[in-house]
């Protein structure tokens, strides 16, 4: 009786180290979630004022446009930007930057890909076929920078020293979610991503609006979301990967990467061999 005692006295113990260790760590990530949270405010403050703005320009037009024509201009619904929809996809991108797993000069994250079908005439790797899982590192040459994602003027001015990779994530402006407003040209309208095959399609339909050059790779990211995960990318990012390692990280896009950055970072690497 007495062993019986002293044994559910020890286990009454370890019960409450347990969960006085699970308290301690429950507090400890909430402590952490609301620094972070702290540190994102002012950005996605900004970006909200920037919304504001142009919602504010673009109704500010469209008033002196039915002014002009005595409203005989057409009446349709002006859309915003700044919706309840923009504020989650901005929110969700700032947190997405503040938990990546990229970090310069650190290990870059192999993520699972898919290969997007080639248009005719594009350049396609024999060892790789359209369609086909593979990991982002396996487009790295030993003796050459690996750049994500892939811009055409850099594509131009560098694939002689340098691969470029497009890596298309989850679309930042779906058609039945936060919609971008037409401007000029037709939209470029895709539903949210509800498959693989879907998000391959999108993918294969911005690479023929788009006109990649034949240098630059496409690949998806694979429905788990894991490359927008790993490097952040919501909505754009900059990478360059060399022997396995990022040598160089932009900023978060749209508005904190510097495509200058980028070519002098190519230029002063690789200049003399272009």
């Amino acid at each position: 009786m007495g062993l019986q005692k002293v044994h559910l006295g020890k286990n009454k113990k370890v019960r409450k180290q347990r969960d006085s260790l699970f308290t301690q760590h429950r507090a400890g990530v909430l402590s952490m979630d609301l620094l972070v949270a702290l540190q994102i405010l002012p950005g996605f403050f900004s970006n909200c004022l920037f919304l504001a703005l142009y919602d504010s320009m673009v109704l500010l037009r469209r008033v002196m446009s039915l002014l002009r024509f005595s409203g005989s201009a057409a009446c349709g619904e002006c859309q915003r930007m700044l919706t309840s929809a923009g504020l989650r996809a901005v929110w969700n991108s700032f947190l997405l930057d503040a938990y990546k797993q990229v970090k310069l000069g650190g290990e870059a994250p192999n993520s699972k890909v898919v290969k997007v079908p080639s248009v005719t005439g594009r350049r396609r790797s024999p060892r790789r076929r359209a369609g086909d899982e593979c990991r982002l590192l396996d487009f790295e040459s030993s003796d050459r920078p690996l750049v994500l994602p892939a811009f055409r003027r850099l594509v131009e001015d560098f694939s002689g020293v340098a691969d470029f990779l497009l890596v298309y994530v989850d679309e930042a402006h779906p058609s039945d979610g936060w919609a971008v407003p037409a401007a000029g040209r037709p939209p470029f309208r895709v539903r949210q991503h509800r498959s693989l095959e879907e998000r391959v399609v999108a993918a294969r339909r911005l690479l023929q609006r788009f006109a990649l050059p034949p240098q630059c790779q496409l690949v998806t990211d694979c429905m788990d979301n894991n490359a927008n995960t790993a490097y952040g990318v919501s909505f754009e990012r900059v990478c360059i990967v060399q022997r396995r390692r990022v040598a160089y990280l932009g900023g978060k896009g749209p508005f904190f990467y510097n495509l200058g950055d980028v070519r002098q970072w190519l230029e002063q690497n690789y200049g003399g061999r272009i």
